[in-house]
């Protein structure tokens, strides 16, 4: 059996109706099984058996607070939850907030020092299992302890020397670093959370009225933009052949910035270091071998864990399950990332070659759902 350290996810976005793990009693058209089944094959279990990971790593709009009520968004995230941990065990479960679950970093930081959120220490809080009615209103019985955690989470190892460095990646992007902060007059990470938190509540919480106008809005501009794009390829699976970039020249030097100036990190000698994010939906990943994110004038290599939100009904979202196997030899440990990602079959009815995880038919059903 496989050693899995870590599994991370992000942009589910449970519980809005674009997602593809939307699910309520009427919609059963979804890939949580599916996607549930290949998180539990990743440490490759004997038959009979249930697979072992360490840490499950959830990176950020993961019940999306922003586009559905709480708790249909809560609703979905304890159905993928006990449906994940019923295949597979899991030790530990890191939270990562991102935007669209900014309210829950708010609701947790205010209620366990129970005063206003500006006025609290911005600090990780750990839930066992024995967890309160407060807890067990958003996340049920979840028999795992769940740290969470904002807006970074690391691992790290010593020999070899390598460093995961998990963040949403709203931090990363212009919308909230140029739009919402002075970033020249941002000090560290503590001011930049004060200086944002408070658009951010209001973009991502306060606005939830507006969604269903907003949402088909957005369809009306999607659906006209198709008619100016060649269909994309539905079969590639890989990094190359089914992504966008995952980062622009703005976003690159907003992370060499965030970890340098804000995140203050300090590269060891020799090591391995890898930035994890989300956020743009646009999975992939930059190789160090790419040459081109330098850290302290070191290469580092960057992966986008993408997102799960159906785009259009040409293609696949690009959703990717980053992990990190760990392997033993001679003594050491070494941390292997990998991902992989899930992909619709193309629209070819005979495809017993083809590439893919679920139905097209699924897309066609999210999108039909935009603004309901």
């Amino acid at each position: 059996m496989k050693k899995i350290k870590a599994v991370a996810l992000s942009d589910l976005h449970l519980g809005d109706t674009e997602s593809l793990l939307y699910q309520d009693n009427k919609n059963k058209e979804n890939i949580i099984d599916i996607t549930t089944d290949k998180i539990s094959q990743l440490p490759d279990p004997k038959d009979g058996e249930k697979g072992q990971i360490d840490e499950l790593i959830l990176m950020g709009d993961i019940a999306d607070l922003s586009e559905a009520k709480p708790k249909i968004a809560y609703d979905n995230l304890k159905v993928f939850l006990n449906k994940l941990l019923d295949k597979v065990n899991i030790s530990k479960i890191i939270y990562v907030i991102g935007n669209h679950d900014h309210h829950l970093w708010v609701e947790l930081i205010e209620y366990n020092q129970k005063k206003k959120y500006m006025d609290c220490v911005k600090t990780n809080i750990l839930i066992h299992k024995e967890n309160d009615d407060f807890f067990k209103e958003r996340f049920g019985n979840i028999d795992v302890d769940m740290l969470f955690t904002y807006p970074n989470y690391i691992i790290q190892s010593d020999d070899p020397c390598a460093t995961f460095f998990f963040h949403h990646g709203h931090f990363l992007s212009e919308t909230v670093i140029e739009g919402m902060v002075n970033k020249e007059k941002v000090k560290d990470l503590e001011d930049l959370e004060n200086r944002a938190t408070r658009d951010m509540e209001f973009v991502w919480w306060n606005l939830k009225k507006i969604d269903p106008i907003k949402e088909r809005f957005y369809d009306l501009i999607v659906r006209k933009a198709e008619y100016f794009f060649q269909k994309r390829s539905s079969r590639g699976t890989t990094f190359v052949e089914d992504s966008k970039p995952i980062a622009d020249d703005y976003m690159l030097k907003s992370m060499a910035w965030y970890l340098n100036k804000i995140c203050k990190i300090n590269l060891r000698l020799n090591e391995d270091f890898h930035l994890i994010f989300g956020h743009t939906h646009q999975g992939g990943r930059l190789l160090r071998d790419d040459r081109t994110l330098r850290i302290q004038g070191r290469f580092i290599t960057v992966w986008n864990t993408g997102g799960w939100i159906v785009p259009t009904d040409l293609w696949s979202p690009d959703a990717y399950i980053f992990y990190i196997e760990e392997k033993k030899e001679n003594g050491k440990i070494t941390l292997i990332p990998n991902a992989f990602k899930i992909v619709a079959f193309p629209e070819e009815t005979n495809y017993p070659n083809a590439e893919g995880d679920y139905d097209r038919s699924i897309l066609y059903k999210c999108l039909s759902r935009i603004g309901k």
